[in-house]
């Protein structure tokens, strides 16, 4: 007997760039871990060179590297 199965009922919540590490958690979160930084509110300064901001989540002073991705660099914090 074959099982009909459908997508309409199954709800999938997208994990989100948004999720926050919870109380008692240790660390930053998990993707900042793996070097995916978020800017700060969404707000960056233009060095002449880069965009630099520090990272929402973790608060470290990142630097994008190209549209969507930003790295940990110490060197940020001069224009920050």
């Amino acid at each position: 007997m074959a099982t009909q199965f459908s997508l309409q009922h199954i709800h999938i919540e997208p994990s989100t760039p948004k999720e926050r590490a919870r109380p008692g958690d240790s660390g930053p979160r998990l993707q900042c871990r793996l070097g995916r930084h978020e800017p700060f509110a969404r707000q960056a300064n233009w060095t002449g060179e880069h965009y630099v901001s520090r990272c929402e989540h973790c608060s470290a002073p990142i630097r994008r590297v190209s549209s969507g991705k930003w790295v940990k660099d110490n060197r940020a914090l001069e224009y920050l």
